[in-house]
């Protein structure tokens, strides 16, 4: 990184104008292709485990409750011998909120373990930890 500046300063003027201004920055080409090169599952990854607690408490909700809802539906289903799209709507509803709910326990599981790490000192976890 290299500036270069030139100034001319007026004698009767307290202001200063400046002739030209050259400034050179240079990025690293590494990090830039890493960024582009991230898979897609390292992206979401990556939006996952930067929402804030809230989120995550929400994530969670979600999830337990389709969980609780799939499963209603699919165990009524299967003892009743009835296969039909009430029973694939439970297994749907299984499947979204395993989905739904592994991010929400991770999240919370990771800003617990944070929270008590610094003993609920705002200041320092702000610090060290975005949330």
């Amino acid at each position: 990184m290299s500036t270069n500046l030139t100034m001319r300063l007026s004698p009767h003027s307290r202001r200063a104008e400046a002739d030209s201004v050259e400034i050179e920055i240079e990025e690293d080409p590494f990090a830039q292709r890493a960024e582009r090169n991230k898979s897609i599952f390292m992206k979401i990854a990556d939006v996952l485990f930067s929402m804030d607690i809230f989120t995550a408490g929400a994530f969670f909700l979600i999830g337990t409750l389709m969980i609780i809802t799939g499963a209603s539906f699919f165990s009524i289903n299967v003892k009743a011998n009835c296969l039909d799209f009430t029973t694939a709507c439970g297994f749907f509803f299984l499947i979204l909120g395993i989905l739904f709910l592994v991010p929400g326990v991770l999240f919370v599981k990771k800003a617990t373990v944070v929270y008590y790490l610094f003993l609920g000192d705002e200041e320092l976890m702000e610090e060290h930890y975005y949330y």
